[in-house]
């Protein structure tokens, strides 16, 4: 299961999409990824366009790392984004404006244009 790999939190959600804590079947609920912390990895090449699909995703640390490139512009899958660390790659672009007025945390490098960092 993905939500055994290192750097994967996940929790569980029931049919509904409600936190799954009190489903007392478990077999209902479904695993969504809610964090997913891959710094100092090493980790190279672009910022994949499919992090957009971690819909669930609240915290999102890929900071330290040699990634470049332009940051993904379609990121409005990550609405519930809570924190963000691009901090430490060669990253450009710009972080998108919905980040801000959901009032996420943000950490990047100072070349990335950034309404509200």
């Amino acid at each position: 299961s993905i939500c055994t790999w290192y750097g994967v939190t996940c929790k569980n959600l029931d049919n509904d999409g409600n936190d799954g804590h009190n489903n007392l079947f478990q077999q209902d609920s479904v695993k969504v990824v809610t964090s997913l912390d891959l710094s100092l990895n090493n980790l190279e090449g672009t910022m994949p366009s499919e992090i957009n699909l971690l819909t669930h995703l609240s915290i999102l640390n890929l900071s330290n790392n040699a990634l470049e490139g332009r940051i993904p512009v379609d990121l409005s899958g990550l609405g519930l984004l809570e924190t963000l660390n691009l901090e430490g790659n060669n990253l450009n672009g710009s972080i998108p404006d919905i980040f801000c007025d959901n009032g996420a945390s943000i950490l990047v490098d100072v070349d990335i244009e950034c309404n509200c960092c």
